[in-house]
This record gives C-alpha cells, structure tokens and sequence, in this order.
C-alpha cells in the first residue's frame, strides 16, 4: 500500500481516506509538549532578553532517552527537564541563536541536531560537528538510524553514513546506493526494519540488505520531491511531497513489489 500526507501533516490532525475515497474519522491531535515548550521558549527568551524577537517557534522536538525533551526554533535549540527549560549555548558548543532544522535521536541514545551550517552529536556535554556533513539536510525526515546502528543522513548531493574513526570521532561518507544514484538529490528518509526508504530524486528509494529498488509512475507513483515517509504495522507505505495536496490519502497498489530480500 502507498499514501500521500496532507502538505501540512505535521500540525493539522491527520485524515484517512478510504481506496474508494470515504472519509474516515480525523485522528491524532496537537502534541502537547509543543505546547509545552513554545509558551516556556517565549517566556526563556523574554526573561533573559536573548532576543529582539517577540516570539520564538518551536518548529520541531524530540524526547530523548534520559527523558528530556528538545525543542529547535529559529532562536537556539532548547532543553527541558520537566521543570525548567534551558536555551543550549557556546558552552555547550552551539551558539545560542543558531536555527535548528533538523532533530534526531540515535541509537545509542546521543542527540543529533541539524543547524543551517553543521551536523553536530551531543555527547550529553557538547555538541561536537560531524565531519563531512555541512548545510542543512533536506526533507522533513533528514536523518535516521541504518540496521547496522549508524546514523544516516539525507542531504542535496545523496546520503551519508557517520561511522566511527580510530580516535573517537565521528566522521561522514557517501551511503553504498549504486553508480546510478550517486549525488542524487536525496529529501527525507525512514527505516523500517532492515529497509531504509529515502525520497531519491524524483522517485521513492528503498535499500534492503545492499539491494536498492526505485518507484516511480510505472509502479503507480508520481513522480515528486517526497520528503516525507512512514510505514505502519499493516505494511504499508505513506510518503509526502510538498507538492502533494489533500487529505492523507491511502490507495492499494498491488503492483508495488516488496523490496527483494538476499541473494
């Protein structure tokens, strides 16, 4: 099975249309630790007069696995503890008017944050940059976590993988995809299992065990910039593109193969 999101998926309740285009009841709602953190951003940055902004948009969070909750806004990226919030400075390796794009947590549980310039990995005292990964990621899902644990990345010229150096550090290369793909364009990415799908180009991508199988029109899907993508326990498979419009729309197509196994 395919969808297609809403364009604004990530704030409006998410509807499901039925193959035969009955609507089904809205489900989901606001996230309340959204709330939570843009009234405690607005009040941080006011007490402490960070900024001339009167308001700060949280435009993205995670919870890691310590529990604290991290809120990106166009101001710094901020943490919360349940009961204050803390706006991450120089100190901590970011400066603290630095836009955050992208939020991740890992596998091993660091926190992974995407500004306009840099990728970096928090250590749970420092953000440190990633070497070989520069400028913001692109898509709505920037970076995920591959079967083997590492963290990969969706950027404008194909996808990356940290991987470890002999000193600690965390340094970037190009993901194994193929001639076909190199410096392909790559916009949003998920991993369900041992797959990893990724928006390629103008197509839809999956890796499965080194085997990479594209989509496009002739398997029922249009071609687009998808940049965002989900999977549910059923099997099926939800994308979005920002040229997508609508309703989250849900259709079967049986001509969609699964993504071969090993050879």
């Amino acid at each position: 099975m395919i969808g297609v999101f809403s364009e604004n998926f990530r704030t409006d309740p998410l509807t499901s249309l039925k193959g035969d285009g009955q609507v089904l009841k809205p489900f989901g709602g606001p996230v309340q630790a959204e709330t939570v953190l843009l009234g405690a951003a607005r009040a941080t940055e006011r007490q402490n007069q960070r900024s001339a902004r009167a308001e700060t948009p949280v435009s993205l969070h995670v919870q890691d696995r310590a529990g604290y909750i991290w809120a990106g806004s166009e101001g710094g990226l901020y943490r919360y503890d349940g009961t204050r919030i803390r706006l991450m400075t120089a100190a901590e390796g970011l400066a603290c008017a630095t836009e955050v794009q992208a939020l991740h947590v890992a596998a091993d549980g660091a926190l992974w944050v995407n500004t306009r310039a840099r990728v970096f990995r928090f250590d749970g005292q420092r953000f440190h940059p990633i070497a070989g990964l520069s400028g913001m990621l692109s898509g709505a899902q920037r970076m995920a976590n591959n079967a083997r644990g590492y963290v990969v990345a969706a950027t404008p010229s194909g996808l990356y993988e940290a991987v470890p150096n002999s000193d600690g550090s965390l340094s970037a290369r190009p993901y194994p995809l193929g001639p076909k793909l190199t410096g392909t364009p790559i916009r949003g990415i998920a991993r369900n299992g041992s797959q990893l799908w990724f928006g390629c180009g103008q197509r839809l991508c999956v890796e499965d065990r080194g085997r990479v199988t594209t989509f496009g029109p002739a398997e029922g899907l249009p071609e687009d910039s998808w940049d965002a993508i989900g999977t549910t326990p059923d099997g099926s498979v939800w994308v979005r593109s920002w040229g997508a419009s609508g309703a989250a729309v849900r259709t079967e197509c049986p001509s969609w193969p699964a993504a071969p196994g090993p050879s």
